[in-house]
């Protein structure tokens, strides 16, 4: 197979060829039966579409929060509240 063939950049030619990496374990990786979950999930990672819905959801419990708030006064240990404060998530990298 002709090197254009594979579609590798100059940079990751080098980095193949440097020593740098473990090709091996590159090359099981990249053929492991779960490698196409791992890159999907690596591309929504680095997309940050998992952080726009954290926000969203978020943003949402806020929401909730102050309905939940002006309908009484809740109290310190209010469950409800704290189930709220519960659900946030927090994303490394928020974008």
């Amino acid at each position: 197979m002709e090197l254009t063939e594979l579609h590798l950049s100059d940079c990751m030619v080098e980095l193949l060829k440097s020593g740098r990496i473990n090709n091996r374990l590159l090359c099981e990786i990249a053929t492991h039966e779960d490698f196409v979950t791992l890159m999907t999930d690596t591309e929504i990672y680095v997309d940050g579409v998992a952080t726009a819905h954290f926000q969203n959801f978020n943003s949402l419990l806020e929401v909730l929060r102050g309905q939940v708030l002006s309908q009484y006064q809740p109290v310190e240990e209010d469950a409800a509240l704290k189930a709220l404060e519960s659900r946030l998530f927090s994303f490394p990298f928020n974008r």
